[in-house]
């Protein structure tokens, strides 16, 4: 039987950190990354000649600083906390510049990072940890910020969130439609499809869980736990110190999402379109029997 090329990121995410990481007791230790030096350094431009006849594109508009946001115009004399890893460094200049920090707020936020994190015990799931430790995390660092700072750190989930549905809708775009010829107005409409999808998947997550996540904009150190693989830990209920998930729970539940998907663009598909997409689904469910059967 041929391999499929599809991927199957629920399988993939829920063996690499629910087995592997989240049954473990949960350490939240920081990385130190004192000794590396920023080597970094822009790369060459690269010239190309440009044919006759042909019109050069126009170059990038460059905005004037009245039309930044106006949460990106405080300003505040913080700097990064030492001994941090470069990636790390920059999300906490970034929360300066649309904050505005000053000193004694980043000291108060980064205590505040460090001291709400997951605790999970064996009453309750572990998603349950998360939500809250994180709807914490967000009241604490309102507490730190003036007024018109939270208004700004609220825009900035808004702006995060947005990001967010709209990697996960182009995410599964990619994973099983880029093949499949489509017009413009077949693409925005299935692109609209995935991003309702999408956002109704992310409205189940509180914006305080948000920022424990991996694609959180806030400084919290290596955190494994993806918004895909806590969608997981809310549908398996995972506890703590419990029996490992099995492949067999996992793989029941990408059968459901792969049964969900054959029909959500019906009437946007030609026949022969919904066939192309349809055969790419069907062939990951064969693939999910050899791992699983029924």
């Amino acid at each position: 039987m041929k391999k499929s090329n599809i991927v199957l990121p629920s399988v993939t995410l829920a063996i690499g950190y629910l087995i592997g990481s989240l049954l473990l007791p949960i350490n939240r230790g920081k990385t130190a990354d004192t000794n590396t030096p920023d080597t970094t350094s822009p790369p060459p431009s690269i010239s190309r000649s440009v044919p006759e006849n042909v019109t050069p594109p126009p170059k990038p508009r460059v905005e004037s600083s009245d039309s930044i946001p106006p949460a990106q115009q405080l300003t505040g004399d913080a700097a990064p906390p030492e001994s941090l890893q470069r990636a790390e460094r920059a999300k906490w200049l970034r929360l300066i510049e649309v904050l505005g920090l000053d000193s004694d707020q980043a000291k108060a936020l980064e205590a505040a990072i460090a001291q709400n994190r997951p605790t999970p015990n064996g009453d309750s799931p572990l998603d349950v940890a998360y939500t809250e430790a994180g709807d914490k995390l967000e009241q604490d660092i309102l507490a730190i910020l003036t007024p018109e700072q939270q208004d700004a750190f609220r825009e900035l989930q808004e702006r995060s969130l947005d990001t967010q549905v709209e990697a996960k809708a182009q995410a599964e775009f990619a994973e099983s439609l880029a093949k499949i010829d489509l017009s413009t107005e077949q693409r925005e409409q299935v692109l609209d499809i995935l991003r309702r999808q999408a956002e109704a998947d992310v409205s189940n997550i509180s914006s305080g869980t948000l920022l424990l996540l991996g694609q959180s904009f806030l400084p919290i150190g290596d955190e494994k736990v993806t918004l895909e693989s806590f969608e997981l830990l809310g549908q398996l209920q995972v506890q703590p110190g419990a029996t490992p998930t099995t492949i067999e729970e996992l793989t029941a539940l990408h059968r459901v999402e792969l049964e969900r998907r054959m029909t959500q663009f019906n009437g946007i598909l030609t026949p022969a379109q919904l066939a192309l997409y349809q055969a790419s689904l069907a062939q990951a469910m064969e693939n999910l029997d050899i791992i699983s059967p029924r």
